[in-house]
């Protein structure tokens, strides 16, 4: 059986535990992220110039009574097929190594379960690391650290394994549940569903939905839908996330301008009459409501689930609301009902 090369090892084992930490951390539902083996490949090709290639090379020398010290060029044993040899040994090793880690199935021990001790010379469990997320528990409401397991953890969690022939080659899945706690508050954990596809790593579920900072200028009225809004966007639902930036703004122009009810009213002419509450000195740097109610309505009608398009009207929102704080809305008597009256 072929040794496990310790630098290959080790880099593979640093790189997952970074995945882990920038998907729990950075990632939203359903996104990914990939094991990068750039480095480990790029080693492989390098073998010949690697430190443990030219220590070997100057082991043979000095085996041999010769240490090349006369020439500035590196001696080379007489007989390049022992050095051709080394180099396939050790590049077969290192791929070995790639292949046991990434094609095996992994487990992992939490801060708060004592692991086996079998487990921990074992290359292919993983203690989980810190996370630095938001707590969701009222006494906390913030971005907090994490610790893996949680107070009275008496034992591990188990993945849910299998493998499927792809390519001729047996690809592993795994389905893995980590729990966590928050470092200050320390109550109900907070827990991750996580997918693994080789090297591809899916935040699969989470047990408390994701909440989403709202920015201070949205007014709290409706921050709810801008929330979710953006929930919807990251969890690859533009559609729908689209339908709650149009909801945002037009919840807000109806009770901005006092449109109360079911009372029904075209969102071009709410838009409208929401111009009229504007102070004449407000900037026009972003697109006015109706342009971007008008722009989210035609991605809506033709089901254009375009990113693009929430990253720019998401953005013109938070300009508006933002510059509200410096030029508010200013005070009508004229309210719409009147207005419809007098055309």
């Amino acid at each position: 059986m072929n040794q496990l090369n310790p630098t290959v090892t080790g880099m593979i084992r640093n790189e997952i535990i970074r995945c882990i930490k920038e998907l729990l951390e950075k990632k939203h539902l359903y996104q990914s992220v990939r094991i990068d083996t750039t480095n480990v490949e790029r080693l492989i090709d390098n073998v010949e110039a690697s430190k443990e290639m030219q220590e070997y090379i100057e082991t043979i020398a000095l085996s041999s009574g010769m240490t090349g010290e006369s020439s500035s060029a590196p001696y080379m044993p007489n007989s390049p097929n022992i050095v051709e040899k080394h180099v396939q040994a050790i590049r077969e090793s290192m791929k070995y190594t790639s292949d046991f880690i990434l094609e095996g199935f992994w487990s992992f021990s939490t801060d708060a379960y004592n692991q086996d001790a079998h487990k921990k010379d074992d290359p292919t469990n993983f203690v989980l690391p810190t996370i630095s997320v938001r707590c969701e528990n009222k006494e906390c409401n913030s971005i907090q650290a994490h610790n893996s397991g949680f107070r009275d953890q008496t034992q591990g969690f188990q993945a849910v394994p299998f493998k499927i022939s792809r390519g001729g080659k047996q690809i592993p899945f795994q389905t893995f549940v980590f729990p966590y706690q928050c470092q200050k508050c320390k109550q109900e954990p907070l827990v991750f569903l996580v997918h693994r596809e080789r090297e591809k790593l899916t935040l699969a579920g989470r047990n408390h939905i994701e909440s989403v900072q709202v920015p201070q200028a949205i007014p709290k009225k409706e921050s709810n839908y801008f929330s979710s809004a953006n929930i919807a966007y990251k969890t690859g639902y533009v559609l729908a996330g689209l339908f709650l930036l149009r909801t945002t703004i037009e919840q807000y122009m109806r009770r901005s301008i006092k449109v109360t009810g079911k009372k029904r009213i075209k969102g071009e002419d709410l838009a409208e009459e929401y111009a009229k509450y504007l102070p004449d000195d407000f900037p026009q740097r972003y697109s006015s409501m109706k342009v971007i109610y008008e722009g989210l309505s035609v991605a809506l009608h033709s089901a254009d689930a375009n990113s693009t398009l929430f990253e720019k009207f998401k953005e013109n929102i938070e300009g508006h609301f933002d510059l509200l704080r410096h030029y508010p809305l200013r005070k009508r008597k004229r309210s719409l009902k009147s207005h419809k009256r007098k055309q």
